[in-house]
């Protein structure tokens, strides 16, 4: 599921596998997600937009970013900390 098409057709309101995956990365088993949306955009005022490559929400109103990349290049903590 790392080509972006693919992954956006996969998780897009597939909540059982949002679950999973953020259980598997952040390693708790208490995550009940309610809400996911792939290829997410934010506009700002400041003519900055970005695109989440999924944003899931739970049960407590915590909002993650997934940000699915395949390759190491592109994927510095510069480009995380942008997105956060």
């Amino acid at each position: 599921m790392f080509d972006d098409s693919f992954m956006s057709v996969c998780f897009d309101n597939n909540i059982p596998l949002a679950t999973l995956v953020l259980r598997i990365i952040l390693e708790r088993n208490d995550i009940i997600v309610t809400e996911v949306k792939s290829q997410y955009s934010i506009s700002t005022m400041r003519n900055k937009n970005c695109r989440l490559d999924v944003k899931m929400k739970d049960k407590d109103g915590k909002i993650y970013d997934v940000e699915i990349q395949n390759r190491s290049e592109g994927a510095s903590p510069e480009r995380a900390r942008y997105y956060s």
